[in-house]
């Protein structure tokens, strides 16, 4: 009886054995193959304007840092004509952080490699100003921008200064905390700029509806000095990365109004 039940336990723990090796089996085959990543290369160019509206070749000192897809950091070498290259890149979103020490606008932007070889548009720099305004007012009315603005900032140098605008719904308005941004239009040489001046532009209620805003709406402005066209760099619809961030220097007060008809 004893050798029965002994026989029929081992043959219980035998079909056990083989019933958990054919599930194991099971479970091996059915688990999701990691996907293949796809890697491939990014080419791109930086130009340096400076104040007077030249290209400057000092890249020396320009610091460029992607991020890819997979958190991973790197440094990208430029060459002497602002060249780069950088391969082995996992496909996906990447981020491109830029730093000139002396020169802004952009400071992170954004592209999504899916190509074995991709090339950016090219990515421009302007030289910052030492020029900035010691007070900045503005009003809107009947379709117009009226804005002052003044400083004590005195130079013999020779270039021209406009400003960007920047408007938003927060106290703390900024170029990377807005709701829309435009630039004057208007240009004034450096040598002449140590007064108070008043100008206006005309700006159709459109502009603001469009972009977020309805009357009543409390609106927060601050002015930045740029050089000449510095922001019409971007202006291209061709242009294929995303500017996530920008880097300009020395805002203006922020001033408010009540946005009207």
């Amino acid at each position: 009886m004893k050798i029965e039940f002994l026989k029929s336990l081992k043959n219980y723990l035998l079909v056990l054995i083989v019933i958990f090796a054919s599930c194991t089996k099971e479970t091996d085959n059915s688990e999701t193959p990691k996907p293949v990543l796809k890697y491939g290369s990014l080419y791109g160019n930086v130009k340096l304007l400076n104040k007077y509206q030249g290209e400057d070749s000092s890249f020396g000192n320009l610091k460029i840092e992607l991020i890819d897809s997979l958190n991973a950091h790197r440094f990208i070498e430029v060459d002497s004509g602002g060249t780069f290259r950088m391969d082995s890149i996992p496909y996906g979103n990447i981020f491109l952080i830029i730093d000139k020490p002396g020169f802004g606008i952009v400071d992170t932007l954004g592209f999504d490699l899916q190509n074995r070889v991709d090339t950016l548009s090219t990515i421009f720099l302007a030289e910052d100003l030492q020029l900035c305004y010691n007070s900045f007012s503005i009003y809107y009315e009947n379709n117009w921008i009226h804005y002052t603005r003044s400083t004590t900032y005195q130079t013999s140098d020779s270039y021209l200064v406009g400003e960007l605008i920047c408007y938003g719904k927060s106290p703390n308005v900024s170029l990377n905390n807005c709701l829309l941004f435009s630039g004057t239009g208007s240009f004034s040489n450096v040598s002449t700029i140590n007064w108070t001046l008043s100008c206006a532009m005309g700006y159709s209620l459109k502009n603001f509806t469009d972009n977020g805003f309805q009357v009543g709406d409390r609106i927060y402005a601050v002015c930045y000095p740029t050089i000449h066209a510095s922001f019409t760099f971007y202006d291209d619809p061709k242009q294929n990365f995303d500017i996530i961030s920008y880097n300009i220097g020395n805002p203006s007060n922020i001033s408010t109004f009540v946005l009207h008809e």
